[in-house]
Order: structure tokens, then C-alpha cells, then sequence
């Protein structure tokens, strides 16, 4: 079910990303909006700030697909979809 996995707590959520999935697209509507975060982010800007730090998403996996396995097997921890792999 799974294709990688990347723990997002140790740096930005690009760079983590990149170590196990090389392209992806991720979509920032779908981070929760967490107001120290999102102050950081004014101050740093955008691609510095998902350069450097975790948006709130401390662990990603990457699938083919988010079945309902998926779903069963994460779902303590309110999985969704952020973004797609290229």
C-alpha cells in the first residue's frame, strides 16, 4: 500500500519530501492554518518557509492511492491527501 515514507519533524516538509519522493506537488490549501505558523511563513516567505520548517504535518506517506486501507489502518490520525507525486 504504501511507497515511502518521510517524517517531516526533523526540517521542511520540502526537503524531507524530496528524500524519498524526488517530484511532487503538494497542495497548501490542504495544511491546517496554525497561527504561529502562519506568521512565520509572512516573515520568513513562502518558499523559504516549506524550505525550513513542518506546516503542521509531521509524517507523510506516499501511495498510489488512499484506499479505504489506508484509511483503516491511519485513521487515529486524521489522514488526508496534501499533495501528489509527479
Amino acid at each position: 500500500l504504501i511507497k515511502a515514507a518521510a517524517n517531516i519533524t526533523g526540517g521542511g516538509i520540502y526537503s524531507n519530501l524530496k528524500r524519498v519522493v524526488p517530484e511532487f506537488e503538494l497542495d497548501h490549501n490542504s495544511f491546517e492554518k496554525i497561527p504561529v505558523l502562519e506568521k512565520l511563513k509572512e516573515l520568513t516567505g513562502e518558499e523559504e518557509f516549506y524550505q525550513v520548517f513542518n506546516p503542521g504535518i509531521g509524517f507523510c506517506l506516499a501511495a498510489e492511492s488512499f484506499s479505504e486501507d489506508i484509511k483503516q489502518i491511519c485513521g487515529e490520525f486524521s489522514p488526508r491527501i496534501i499533495g501528489r507525486v509527479l
